[in-house]
């Protein structure tokens, strides 16, 4: 990566006229092109620079003159981006460039300037000299980019050029307004080039809770805007983005009445109009229940089942397995507890996982994250050279595919894949998003061979990939309780990050409830003395719907009081038999209310969710249920 890719990444897509003064060969021009075909580039280079016969062929035009001083031949506002590529060319004229390029620029356009604190640097091309010589000529400072911050543009590492003594600085008029700017692109049809323009918007614009609410509210309705028929943006991940933003505006301004709206529109895009009412009701809360009558009567369609049956695993076919896990130096709860159930069942022999995670065989992972990770399951470490031997002889019999971060180097995946040849693979996807992701992981092991796909966020009432089936958390075999009764001392439990999902808005009911308020931090032993000395224990929708507490609060003698999930669960608790479920403020105060004054009531419900989630939970459980869809696919293709 150089300068020319790290500036690439820091022009906005909605800019469709742009001056790069110091343009060199056009390089960077050329990429904007590549990206955009139908903008215009035009290009200013000092006369006798090398190249710039390159740079017209690349370019709409270029303007071999010194820029400094001179009136170039380009309307008063007519770029939208203006780069000056290298400041530090013009020392003393840096003013007198800006001077002549400033009122070439649109009142919503956007400046880039190259700056840096080194010594060898002139001083109007440093932060503070860019910023006094920006007001002279009515532009102001909008965000200095730390070049160490665009590292994600390039998966190598940065050169030593590249330092946290140089910067971007990105200028505007001093009179830009942005969410002006977005309302007039999304006013255009461009909801995509107001929603990066939102998403440009500096953090310290956005410390007050009411502004940064409504610009994720914005954001929102962008993105609901964004999804359209033949749109090329895929509509799960435009929901999850959404719902990510919802979160934010709830936690900031719980009454902000239009993400609601936005919110509830898009659940019934998705195909889930329950969720969508649920979503008015706690809004209900905060308006009149007439101002929400119209949109009640748009969301009508019956809940999605919730309830249903994973298939039953034969038991008399045994595989060899391969679980190709990419991330292996991260502890994952969903894959760990997955694979530890899958020893639980064939044999720690069957299960072989590259590359070696030594935490499932004893050894303390670096990042635990305080799940319970911890397995100590026989095996022998594989380089990938005998892995891929052992797929090329017939060694295993099925292999699952799963990935944390699709950015890893896919190139020993793919040739692993290649090696498994015609045996059946499935992917795991037990990441926290609700995204289809079967497209992109088959374009990341370039194979259109995968017989199923099992995903731990799957929304019921969604349509999802063929052969898409639920893949939730479950809970380790080893570290289920082994007897539920006994005393429980304190009537409620809750721990854990506040500021995912709803939680505060649910947290606060709950704290004013009982009087008393839930911040406390438990190291992993206290944490789970705790859950096991209290009868209810609350889970609360968190990164994902789907978290470790619904499953581990019943596994421990607690009963289960939750957020009723919409994902799609095999024998999912029932409410008011195995758990208690609740879908607004105002229900789970009433519920909970309830509940704490029937200790009788209470105790059935506890003890019958830790049976339920004896038999149909653990991890072997789910190892045994992923199994039974597994045969259930391959003897359908089979026939």
């Amino acid at each position: 990566p150089d300068a020319t890719e790290f500036l690439f990444c820091r022009i906005p897509c909605y800019a469709r006229r742009i001056l790069h003064v110091d343009c060199g060969p056009g390089i960077l021009g050329a990429l904007l092109k590549a990206r955009t075909p139908d903008v215009e580039v035009y290009g200013v280079e000092s006369p006798g620079t090398p190249n710039v016969d390159e740079a017209r062929q690349r370019l709409d035009g270029v303007i071999e003159q010194a820029p400094e001083g001179a009136d170039l031949p380009f309307l008063k506002g007519y770029f939208d981006c203006i780069i000056i590529g290298a400041p530090e060319r013009h020392r003393r004229n840096l003013g007198a460039l800006l001077t002549s390029v400033a009122p070439l620029l649109a009142p919503d356009g956007l400046l880039l300037v190259p700056v840096s604190s080194r010594n060898d640097v002139p001083a109007a091309a440093t932060p503070d000299g860019i910023r006094s010589l920006l007001g002279d000529v009515g532009l102001r400072v909008y965000i200095l980019w730390p070049w160490e911050s665009l590292r994600a543009a390039s998966r190598q590492p940065l050169p030593e050029s590249v330092s946290d003594t140089r910067w971007i600085c990105q200028a505007v008029q001093t009179t830009y307004n942005p969410v002006a700017h977005a309302r007039a692109l999304f006013d255009r049809g461009k909801p995509n080039w107001a929603l990066e323009v939102l998403s440009a918007i500096p953090p310290q614009y956005l410390q007050d809770d009411k502004v940064g609410a409504t610009v994720d509210s914005e954001k929102m309705l962008c993105l609901l805007a964004m999804d359209q028929p033949g749109s090329p943006y895929a509509a799960f991940r435009l929901f999850f983005e959404t719902l990510s933003l919802f979160y934010n505006v709830i936690r900031r301004a719980p009454d902000h009445y239009e993400a609601f709206l936005t919110q509830a529109e898009f659940w019934h895009r998705i195909g889930n109009d329950a969720m969508a009412r649920r979503t008015l009701r706690i809004l209900e809360e905060t308006v009149k229940a007439d101002d929400l009558e119209p949109l009640r009567s748009r969301y009508t369609a019956p809940a999605p089942h919730y309830h249903e049956a994973a298939p039953i695993w034969s038991g008399a076919w045994h595989p060899r397995i391969l679980l190709i896990m990419l991330a292996f130096q991260r502890a994952h709860y969903g894959l760990d507890v997955f694979y530890d159930g899958l020893c639980s069942i064939l044999g720690d022999a069957s299960i072989c996982e590259y590359p070696w995670k030594p935490s499932l065989h004893g050894a303390q992972p670096e990042l635990a994250g305080h799940y319970p990770c911890l397995f100590d399951r026989a095996g022998t470490p594989m380089a990938f050279r005998q892995v891929k031997n052992a797929l090329e002889n017939g060694e295993f019999d099925l292999v699952f595919f799963a990935t944390l971060d699709t950015n890893e180097d896919p190139t020993e995946a793919r040739a692993l894949i290649r090696a498994a040849g015609d045996l059946p693979l499935f992917v795991l996807d037990a990441g926290d998003d609700c995204v289809d992701n079967i497209r992109y992981t088959r374009e990341f092991l370039d194979c259109n061979t995968v017989r199923g796909y099992f995903k731990r966020e799957s929304l019921a009432g969604a349509q999802y990939t063929l052969n898409t089936f639920p893949f939730p958390f479950a809970y380790p075999d080893s570290r289920v309780m082994n007897e539920s009764s006994g005393p429980r001392p304190n009537d409620f439990f809750w721990a854990g990050n506040r500021t995912f999902g709803m939680r505060s808005l649910y947290l606060e009911r709950i704290e004013k409830l009982l009087g008393r308020r839930f911040d406390q931090h438990y190291e992993p032993q206290e944490y789970l003395e705790a859950i096991r000395s209290s009868r209810v224990g609350v889970s609360l929708f968190g990164a994902g719907f789907d978290c470790v507490r619904y499953w581990e609060l019943p596994a421990n003698g607690c009963m289960l009081f939750a957020e009723r999930p919409p994902t799609r669960i095999p024998h999912n608790f029932r409410d008011g038999e195995t758990a208690v479920f609740f879908d607004n403020p105002r229900e789970c105060e009433e519920k909970l209310g309830y509940y704490l004054t029937h200790r009788a009531e209470v105790a059935r419900i506890a003890h019958a969710g830790y049976e339920h989630v004896r038999r149909f939970h653990t991890g072997s459980a789910r190892a045994r249920q992923v199994l039974g869809y597994v045969e259930q696919v391959l003897e359908k293709q089979d026939l």
